[in-house]
């Protein structure tokens, strides 16, 4: 009488295992290839309100403008890590974008920037402390830009050019990007007053 033996079947299931072993580690590198895997950091949240206002007090009897940003609500924000973004449709029709970020030129103090005396020290604009990409931004805070050469610094063009049509009413695009991640915290619009 002969015997059958399965000798077979072990090399079989070798081959399979080493198979599905290698389908795997494919299908890893092809997630991390193909950005399946997200390295990328998550944005923060926050709520933040904006005001541009023509005709602010400015304390002294007078006016002056006025662009304020205050965080409303949310995650506390890191402004080195963020660029305002900013769109005005000029009189002609031109779509002047203008982005100020952490390194953008200063105008006396790189715009917005932050008025606390017990967060940044004396107040006041030519504070380097309290200068965009500087300042940690908390809820409750207002940063602002404040006079048309700060006004201008923020939007990217001379608001005392008539031939750009500056003026209340005028809608004004923002965003407000976190740099890290990619991502926009605002995304909306300022309308003149």
């Amino acid at each position: 009488m002969k015997c059958r033996t399965d000798s077979a079947v072990s090399p079989v299931v070798g081959v399979l295992l080493m198979l599905v072993v290698t389908i795997i580690i494919a299908a890893v590198v092809s997630g991390f290839a193909g950005g399946l895997v997200s390295t990328t950091q998550k944005a923060p949240a926050a709520n933040i309100g904006m005001e541009l206002n023509t005709q602010a007090n400015n304390g002294m009897g007078g006016f002056t403008k006025t662009f304020t940003f205050t965080h409303k609500s949310g995650d506390v924000l890191n402004t080195k890590d963020l660029s305002i973004i900013t769109y005005f449709v000029a009189t002609n029709g031109t779509i002047v974008k203008h982005e100020q970020t952490a390194t953008s030129e200063k105008t006396g103090a790189r715009v917005p920037w932050l008025n606390d005396v017990a967060k940044v020290g004396y107040a006041g604009s030519t504070n380097p402390r309290a200068d965009w990409g500087n300042v940690t931004w908390s809820p409750g805070d207002v940063l602002t830009a404040q006079g048309d050469t700060q006004i201008s610094s923020l939007l990217g063009f001379d608001i005392t050019d008539s031939s750009y049509g500056f003026a209340p009413g005028k809608e004004i695009k923002v965003k407000i990007l976190h740099n890290p991640s990619g991502k926009y915290i605002v995304d909306g619009k300022v309308v003149v007053q």
